[in-house]
């Protein structure tokens, strides 16, 4: 099945999920500098799971209800048809599992790396989750909206361009050397295996159940991992806790947007409208943390809103988003070719000085 109209009501919760993640991001980075990061986890976690837990109590008071549905075979596999809630535990575990880790390597990512570095690399997982959302729902963009996802990968490549002069491929070879870029894109990777999973769990109970299961067992997974390493779990809350109520509520917010987003369209569209948060979080990198080379990445991070606004539009035609793909290269090729230039300037004024 081809992709291509998207609910316009999915789109505001996805960019809302985008939006609530900017801060969300900078108080991970602020708190995995004095943490590990299976303790942050398990911090913000334990009270986002609250608060969704919160948002549902108040739902049942006011007439709203929580119920299981059936979506049919496990897994995708006829042979195997469980109760719904049997289904549910089952994807509950999984997904908790991967997400799980998922989260602590994508903090871990921000303890070793630069925020405006690692973040936008994010922007990979659509590429990973093209095939596995093709393997599980038959869903696959149209080539429109295949090209959006093209320009996003592209931003990313264009984050590293300055590092062209060595070899052409080098801006990407060079994720790998980098141990931040490294757990970033193994992040990408966990994602894009778990999309089509947590939409089944989604399918079943609910964006507010998912979400509540997902940080409750998210916390208990570090929180049972920090004791058997016989880590302190306790004085974070102590020393931290304006940040981590922050940082939870945003999450929740972030979680029940994200989990209402996914129902409504294919989990590689939702992963890629979930980073059209890049250039905040670059901008927040410069302002708040001192990075520097913003510049370079802040233009790699519009290509990718140009690759995103290619998918948001809803219906647009493969033309115009040829020409939408043309201005997207027509930042990227300068860019690449200043980049060129001043690293050979450097070089050969490092050549002559030696």
């Amino acid at each position: 099945m081809i992709v291509d109209q998207l609910p316009t009501l999915g789109i505001v919760l996805a960019l809302t999920s985008a939006s609530g993640n900017v801060l969300g991001e900078v108080l991970r980075k602020r708190l995995v500098a004095g943490y590990s990061p299976g303790t942050v986890t398990f911090a913000y976690r334990l009270p986002t799971a609250l608060f969704v837990g919160l948002i549902i109590l108040l739902m049942h008071d006011h007439g709203g209800t929580v119920a299981l549905a059936d979506r049919g075979a496990l897994f995708g596999m006829p042979f195997l048809h469980p109760s719904p809630l049997v289904a549910f535990v089952v994807y509950a575990v999984v997904v908790t599992l991967i997400l799980g880790s998922a989260t602590w390597a994508h903090l871990k990512a921000f303890q070793v790396g630069e925020l405006s570095s690692t973040a936008p690399l994010l922007s990979f997982t659509p590429v990973f989750a093209l095939l596995t959302t093709w393997v599980a729902f038959h869903q696959f963009p149209s080539n429109a909206k295949l090209l959006g996802i093209l320009l996003v990968v592209l931003g990313a490549f264009a984050i590293r361009v300055n590092l062209l002069s060595r070899a052409p491929f080098e801006p990407l070879t060079a994720l790998w050397r980098d141990p931040g870029s490294r757990w970033m894109i193994g992040v990408c990777v966990l994602y894009a295996v778990v999309g089509p999973i947590e939409r089944s769990l989604d399918d079943i109970g609910g964006p507010y159940l998912a979400a509540m299961v997902l940080a409750f067992g998210t916390a208990g997974m570090w929180f049972a991992a920090g004791l058997a390493r016989g880590e302190d779990m306790r004085t974070i809350f102590f020393r931290r806790p304006v940040e981590l109520l922050a940082l939870a509520g945003s999450d929740a917010i972030v979680l029940v947007t994200y989990y209402g987003a996914m129902a409504m369209m294919p989990p590689v569209i939702m992963q890629t409208l979930k980073r059209a948060d890049v250039l905040l979080v670059v901008l927040m990198g410069w302002l708040i943390f001192k990075e520097r080379n913003v510049a370079r990445k802040f233009f790699g991070c519009a290509i990718m809103v140009i690759g995103v606004t290619i998918i948001v539009v809803k219906g647009m035609p493969f033309a115009q988003a040829l020409l939408l793909a043309a201005a997207g290269i027509a930042v990227f090729v300068p860019l690449s070719l200043l980049a060129l230039r001043n690293e050979r300037a450097r070089h050969g004024f490092d050549a002559q000085t030696a």
